[in-house]
């Protein structure tokens, strides 16, 4: 394959040789890679080792074929004077998506890398009733239908009455002499 277009016309305003600009490490050969079935095109392909790109086209490609580019709906227009004009959409593959534990985490944190705390809630999913919790259904008179906001403060003093005349409950705890502990030791 290389460079050569084997007598095949390619489109002017192209810069020439392989089309890889700066820091492309690949082979740069010329391929023929269809587009869409039936249209094929030259295009100076170079290997980059990127997961996130599926293929990065240079300006002078894309206005050398009169590209129109939306990026909304993720696709191309090839508007060629000379052909027919065809749509190229990017065929969406989902990722799947990149969890990480809690103590990875924490560690990344703890290493100083920035982190959010998202708290997501479905507006659209509805609450349970009270009558679908079933311990719930059976004390509906403790559970008040509406809480319009928290009960308010009280002062309540909470003690335990002991009997009249009755003294507080003090024992001293036992302690042993160390010449007492030492002869236990030895009869144990």
């Amino acid at each position: 394959m290389g460079n050569s277009n084997n007598g095949k016309e390619r489109p002017q305003g192209g810069r020439g040789g392989n089309q890889r600009g700066r820091g492309g490490r690949g082979k740069g050969n010329a391929c023929r890679r269809p587009m869409q079935p039936g249209n094929k095109t030259w295009i100076d392909l170079a290997h980059l080792d990127m997961k996130d790109f599926d293929i990065i086209l240079g300006m002078a490609w894309l206005s050398s074929y009169y590209a129109l580019l939306n990026c909304n709906t993720k696709s191309m227009n090839l508007e060629i004077p000379s052909r027919e004009k065809f749509e190229w959409e990017r065929v969406y593959k989902p990722k799947p998506a990149k969890v990480i534990s809690f103590i990875r985490a924490r560690k990344l944190v703890g290493k100083g890398c920035l982190a959010y705390l998202a708290h997501i809630r479905d507006v659209d999913v509805e609450f349970p009733s009270i009558d679908s919790i079933h311990v719930v259904s059976e004390f509906k008179e403790v559970f008040p239908t509406n809480l319009h906001c928290m009960p308010p403060d009280r002062d309540i003093n909470f003690c335990i009455d002991l009997e009249p005349g009755t003294r507080p409950i003090s024992i001293p705890p036992y302690r042993m002499a160390p010449v007492e502990l030492r002869e236990l030791k030895d009869q144990i």
